[in-house]
């Protein structure tokens, strides 16, 4: 179980994950990885696989990729020098009218760039706005002020059928896939729904695609005429994540997509994303209010609070330097599988709650919070700073806070 959560220092490789057996073994032994461990008898011809049940050979877990599926051939980059913006922020304002002469400030002036074939993380607490931003992307949610660019092509200013065609290639996936899922239809027809909508091609055409991206998730033939009801939450998350593929995307925004997995599905559908990412060159917008996972798949993260972004660097850099205090605190907070007697570094815990929305603070909208607010914090709004190459930053202090790196 330890294994299979993403953890800070970050590594670079598949979680761990292993499968309930479907017949009675005895202890662990099925799906017990350790090198070296005793034998231990199992009642039956043979144990289970240790792999999903759900994988099959040729999906995203195996080593085929299904030929009807689009393979862009980009490298994954965070670097602007050598990579093509597929999504620019430039100043986006998304507030919502609730009351007489009342705002709520979702997103209040927020400029991000994401590039061809990254995955882009985006952290942040509750109420960060930060779940706002990323139906803003997808054309789901209007802007108020600024304007979000899909290579190079403003959403929100098209209508109809140009929009449908336009938005086929930034899709999302939801926390929640009993919401996306119709109880009355069966899963092949939840994951063709997309393209029949379209009428894309003839009904075998639809079909063979809505198959053909069950098996890409590692969902088979079996799965296709049973309905939500009959699949775990792990197996509805990978239909979710196949419907999305039958639009052939380039940009998918993952909306809190594993938040209510438990930690082994978890880890098996963190890597059914990166495995998509690596063999169709998707460029992924991770949204998540967990830092580990968020580090695990990301090669740069975005930090909101309270409508903003208040640092964005490559994940290396944030990880061992973070420049904002709030950055600090949410890797001090985040969940660590280590005891904390096996711990070597004091835990500085975020205290009080995110102000509101419909009143955000004067000047830093995180001095409220920050054991480190002065006066200035109070009357100045800090400028976005560039302090290094790639690392970007909203402080009036940035990195005095810090007194030793993270390792």
């Amino acid at each position: 179980m330890i294994a299979a959560v993403p953890s800070t220092p970050r590594h670079i490789c598949r979680l761990t994950t292993s499968s309930i057996p479907q017949r009675r073994a005895t202890g662990f032994s099925p799906a017990c990885r350790s090198p070296g461990s005793a034998v231990i008898s199992w009642h039956g011809s043979a144990p289970p696989q240790t792999r999903s049940p759900s994988a099959r050979p040729g999906s995203a877990e195996g080593d085929d990729v299904t030929a009807i599926l689009p393979q862009h051939q980009h490298k994954p980059t965070g670097n602007a020098n050598d990579a093509v913006p597929v999504v620019s922020i430039e100043d986006v304002k998304v507030h919502f009218p609730v009351a007489r002469r009342s705002t709520l400030r979702a997103i209040d002036g927020v400029s991000l760039q994401v590039f061809e074939g990254e995955v882009l993380g985006i952290i942040g607490e509750s109420g960060s706005g930060k779940s706002t931003l990323g139906r803003a992307i997808v054309a789901l949610q209007k802007v108020t002020a600024g304007r979000i660019l899909c290579d190079g092509v403003d959403l929100g200013r098209l209508r109809g059928k140009a929009l449908r065609e336009r938005r086929r290639g930034y899709q999302i996936v939801f926390q929640d896939p009993d919401g996306a899922l119709n109880p009355r239809l069966t899963i092949l027809q939840s994951v063709r729904e997309p393209i029949d909508i379209e009428r894309q091609g003839t009904q075998d055409e639809r079909n063979h695609r809505a198959m053909a991206c069950l098996d890409q998730v590692g969902l088979g033939p079996d799965f296709a005429n049973r309905y939500p009801h009959q699949l775990s939450g792990g197996q509805k998350q990978r239909v979710i994540i196949a419907r999305v593929l039958t639009m052939r995307p380039r940009v998918v925004v993952c909306d809190e997509a594993v938040a209510a997995l438990d930690v082994s599905i978890q880890a098996e559908i963190i890597n059914l994303f990166a495995g998509l990412q690596q063999k169709l060159g998707l460029t992924y917008v991770f949204i998540s209010h967990d830092l580990n996972i968020v580090a695990h798949l990301s090669s740069r993260i975005a930090v909101m609070y309270l409508g903003v972004v208040v640092e964005l660097a490559p994940v290396e850099d944030l990880l061992s330097k973070p420049l904002h205090p709030y950055t600090l605190s949410l890797l001090q907070s985040r969940p660590d599988p280590v005891p904390a007697s096996m711990r070597t570094t004091q835990r500085e815990t975020l205290k009080g709650e995110i102000p509101s929305a419909l009143a955000p603070p004067s000047g830093c909208r995180f001095r409220t919070r920050c054991p480190r607010a002065e006066k200035i914090c109070e009357d100045e709004v800090p400028a976005w700073d560039n302090p290094e190459p790639g690392r970007w930053v909203a402080c009036h202090f940035a990195g005095d806070h810090r007194t030793k790196e993270f390792s």
